[in-house]
């Protein structure tokens, strides 16, 4: 059995906190699903089950994902990271991506930019510096901590497909198993009136979410579904006979109203039928990065 791991990449949405409800929710199965990962927390975070499939539309994710497990580029990708440092010149020099670079270059350029940004947004170039006095540890001692991780999330995505597809065509090809034994987790995007910031670097719009709760509805294996309170998913989920769980939780959401505020928001976990019931209440984490 995997030991658990911890995300190399500070990502909008990461689920570290709410992982272990996430796969008690799942119960056992024989294959694992997960078409949105980012930062992969929760696949991360559970056991190695006999196969297993993590997906995103974020090519640049992906390729720092199949950059990272093969041996080759992974040791000089971890050798490279090893070697940057935490600085705001580093970071202008990583907003630039050009294919000609090569896989580890553009890899390491990708981290650079998802971890010494703001919340994790790769797009962003706001370098952030920390000299308070009450602070625990510095940025550039949290940017050594993920560079530190990398050597165990190389080894345990060993054996697991990773594909940049989109998500409901995943989920398609999962309907066509008809197994109850594939279980999945969605984190999709959060339709963009439920989010403080557009932070994510792939989106997605109203149709899309539609399109996957129509597909997600019709498997029979154990589903957890991520999401802020809305219509939509109260509509499609919610609804007399769909029999989806609805679990509420409380998190803190950082704002992009400014760094460092902190908003409380409610969290929602829809669990499917062939979900079992959580051995106990889930508790509030102290704060989840969004």
């Amino acid at each position: 059995m995997s030991q658990p791991a911890k995300p190399v990449l500070q990502y909008p949405g990461s689920k570290v906190r709410l992982a272990q409800t996430i796969i008690d929710l799942l119960g056992p199965h024989g294959t694992y699903v997960e078409p949105y990962c980012g930062s992969a927390a929760v696949f991360l975070a559970k056991p190695r089950v006999g196969v297993e499939l993590i997906g995103d539309m974020n090519d640049m994710l992906i390729l720092f994902y199949e950059t990272l497990r093969k041996k080759k580029t992974r040791d000089a990708l971890i050798d490279a990271l090893t070697y940057t440092p935490y600085a705001r010149r580093e970071l202008e020099l990583c907003m630039e991506d050009d294919p000609a670079l090569g896989k580890v270059e553009r890899s390491r350029r990708f981290m650079v930019r998802t971890n010494q940004t703001f919340l994790g947004s790769a797009g962003s170039s706001n370098w952030v510096s920390t000299m308070a006095p009450s602070s625990n540890h510095s940025n550039a001692t949290k940017w050594m901590n993920y560079v530190t991780r990398l050597s165990v999330v190389s080894a345990r995505l060993a054996g697991v497909q990773i594909e940049c597809v989109d998500a409901v065509e995943i989920l398609q090809r999962a309907y066509l198993r008809h197994s109850d034994r594939i279980a999945i987790y969605l984190d999709p995007p959060y339709i963009r009136t439920d989010r403080s910031g557009a932070r994510y670097t792939e989106d997605v719009d109203l149709l899309h979410h539609q399109d996957m709760l129509e597909t997600a509805v019709k498997l029979t294996g154990p589903m957890v579904i991520s999401a802020y309170e809305n219509a939509l998913y109260d509509d499609a989920l919610g609804k007399a006979g769909a029999n989806w769980s609805k679990i509420l939780v409380k998190v803190a959401a950082s704002s992009s109203a400014g760094k460092g505020s902190v908003a409380r928001r409610t969290e929602v976990l829809w669990a499917s039928p062939a979900c079992p019931p959580l051995p106990k209440p889930v508790r509030a984490p102290r704060r989840a990065r969004r």
